[in-house]
């Protein structure tokens, strides 16, 4: 019984090629169980309106979640050393010195940010000291506590009005889990398929620990494994006497942790998109998580890796490409920027943890107010800008009273206030017909199938979004051939050599 116990932690360790914790003991297990059981029925039997987890809609739905459509993480305990715990986008309430950590994502199938419930387990504590609306005395000792932000956790004793409070106390990342006294940071909360019940625990192909020794590459080499090295190749593709379609790709993850399985097919489901409306390899950019796919395809035949490709921890690249592409007049026709990071509900989205030390700073965000102020009054002729995220919808908020960003439209897979879910509104997206339909009502001609959030459109002016999304005017599109498009809208065309003259005014000007 022993060997096949140990053999199916192999398996499982060899399939996700990350470690999942697994008791040691029977004894241990147990501990688990309980604690798992006592976790859920806290969050079940909890009163909404007094409780600081999210909004009390939100509560309501949480506590009608069974445990089979989430996933359990747990920290592995009897250390002679105490846990601390911190989140990327705020400190957490008692964050230190804990014996056990546990947590539930009741949404493995949202992208990150989302609701995550956390808990800490205290051991040989008085029932004394664990009392209040956030604990819950187990016995023998044990102490469970929910985690709250640092700002949220006073107001759990007020009497005021706290619907403020609600979704800024929201916990939306798995935190990251140390040793009090270690140094190295990394992650020791792990998903469990120990305890029965929850549902099985998504695949992680690669650790933190590898994906921070790739960073330290970056700035020395250019290797496969080292491939957004130089820093001074992102930059943006303009040539003489030729205007083209561009596109930016925004992708991956905070963490590995965080990397959802669908993240990659993202990516290169828009990227196939793109290439097949005519823009050209060497004009799509992709910032993808710590700049590694999963080799699905042999290298050298794995076009979107081949070609300006890099990891999304360079902030200062990205931003200096899509400036770089606004501020030069006639070389940019139709600029589409594709956004798929785990965002705040504040409206930072996460680029990549690139220190590993679990807590966002500014170089490792890219805010909504940042990117709006890089396109603004932007020299292209058209702005695409597709957002699958979590809270996607701030982006819409930020613009709605812009008018410097006339020629930009929002697509969004969310409302400000929702989660994104899986793929489906890329896949929605990019499942659609392009080739001859107009941005602006080829969302509104077809028929959405059923999705859980609620995807919204914007445009800076009217008629900001009357092309295709490679340029060409399309309501008249149908009268051309495939070949007319391809030649006089797709990917690149050469400018008249006034046009050019023009362009040198502009800038002599500026």
């Amino acid at each position: 019984m022993e060997f096949l116990q140990l053999y199916a932690v192999v398996i499982i360790a060899l399939a996700t090629s990350s470690a999942v914790w697994v008791p040691s003991t029977e004894a241990d297990h147990m501990k688990l169980v309980r604690w798992s059981d006592a976790a859920m029925d806290f969050i079940q039997k909890q009163d909404c309106t007094n409780m600081l987890i999210s909004s009390e809609s939100e509560c309501e739905k949480l506590k009608k979640i069974p445990a089979s459509q989430m996933n359990f993480y747990s920290t592995s305990f009897g250390n002679t050393e105490q846990y601390r715990s911190v989140l990327p986008d705020e400190g957490l309430s008692r964050g230190g010195e804990h014996d056990v950590v546990l947590a539930l994502d009741p949404y493995p199938r949202a992208n990150f940010g989302h609701l995550v419930v956390v808990f800490y387990v205290d051991l040989e504590r008085a029932p004394t000291r664990c009392s209040g609306l956030d604990s819950f005395y187990l016995g023998d000792g044990e102490c469970l506590q929910l985690a709250l932000k640092n700002r949220c956790h006073n107001a759990l004793h007020r009497s005021i009005e706290r619907v403020n409070f609600r979704k800024r106390c929201e916990i939306n990342y798995l935190p990251l889990v140390n040793l009090k006294n270690d140094d190295t940071k990394v992650q020791k909360l792990e998903c469990s398929n120990d305890v029965t019940g929850f549902a099985p625990c998504p695949t992680i192909h690669r650790t933190d620990l590898e994906t921070n020794d790739l960073m330290d590459c970056e700035l020395t080499s250019n290797s496969r494994r080292c491939i957004g090295g130089n820093l001074q190749q992102v930059r943006s593709h303009c040539k003489i006497w030729e205007i083209c379609d561009q596109a930016i790709l925004i992708s991956g993850g905070w963490s590995s942790q965080t990397m959802r399985p669908w993240s990659e097919g993202n990516t290169r489901l828009m990227y196939n998109m793109l290439r097949n409306e005519g823009f050209k390899k060497q004009r799509i950019t992709t910032f993808y998580a710590d700049g590694i796919m999963d080799d699905h395809q042999p290298e050298d035949t794995d076009e979107l890796t081949s070609n300006n490709f890099y990891p999304a921890s360079q902030k200062i690249p990205i931003r200096n490409l899509i400036t770089g592409f606004c501020k030069s007049p006639r070389c940019v026709d139709t600029l589409v920027i594709y956004l798929n990071n785990p965002m705040t509900s504040d409206g930072n989205m996460l680029l990549w943890d690139t220190n590993g030390n679990g807590v966002a700073d500014e170089s490792e965000t890219y805010s909504v107010r940042e990117l709006m102020s890089d396109l603004e009054d932007c020299a292209t002729s058209h702005v695409y800008l597709i957002a699958d995220m979590s809270f996607a919808g701030a982006i819409i908020d930020e613009l709605s009273d812009s008018q410097q960003h006339g020629n930009v439209a929002v697509y969004v897979s969310s409302e400000n206030n929702q989660y994104s879910w899986s793929g489906e509104y890329t896949n929605y997206l990019t499942g659609l017909d392009h080739t001859r339909q107009c941005m602006g009502k080829i969302v509104k001609d077809n028929s959405r199938p059923s999705m859980m959030s609620s995807p919204a459109f914007w445009e800076g002016a009217p008629n900001s979004a009357n092309t295709t999304i490679y340029g060409a005017p399309c309501h008249f599109a149908r009268f051309f051939t495939t070949r007319e498009l391809r030649r006089e809208y797709m990917g690149c065309q050469n400018l008249p050599t006034a046009m050019w003259f023009i362009k040198f005014a502009q800038v002599d000007s500026r």
